[in-house]
Formats: structure tokens, sequence, C-alpha cells
């Protein structure tokens, strides 16, 4: 019997945009997501830790840990973020 081991990684996108400024708890993402904010700012909080994610910064968000997510417009202006994840879809099959 041999193992054939196939993985698909699929790439999803989405754009957060909020007009006011907007707090966000306890979100866990089911995959690792890479964010860029392009206006506005994001203040990223994990436990005691805080990261400020502004328009010049690449941020990399983990998979299965809870975060608080405060979204921060611009001068009164809406506040937008890309974000981009990866989804492994991996499965596994017995040849005879």
């Amino acid at each position: 019997m041999e193992s054939i081991h196939f993985q698909h990684n699929a790439l999803t996108a989405a754009e957060i945009t909020t007009r006011r400024l907007c707090r966000l708890h306890r979100v866990r993402l089911f995959s690792p997501a890479l964010c860029r904010v392009k206006r506005g700012s994001k203040v990223i909080v994990q436990g005691e830790s805080r990261v400020l994610a502004t328009p010049q910064q690449l941020i990399v968000l983990p998979a299965d840990v809870e975060l608080e997510v405060i979204n921060q417009p611009e001068n009164g202006l809406f506040c937008f973020a890309d974000a981009r994840s990866a989804i492994a879809d991996a499965r596994a099959a017995d040849e005879v």
C-alpha cells in the first residue's frame, strides 16, 4: 500500500472598511493572514502586547490565537485594509 499526499492552497482575499472607530473582541482566524492597512490604522492586541499597524506596514495575523482588533479611521475618513490568507487543504488517499 502506498500513501499519496495532496495539498491544495486556496488564496482568499478580503477588504475591510470602517467609517468610525470599531473594536472587534475575541477575533480568532482559521489560518494565518497578511494584512496591509491602506488608510487609517489598526491596533492589534494579543494579551498584554499591542501593535499599531499603519499604511507603511505589512502585518502577519496568526491563526488560532484570540486577538482584539481596533480599526481607527483617519480624519473621519474610511479605514481601508486588505487581508490575504492561504488555506491549506491537505488530504491523504491510500492506493491498493
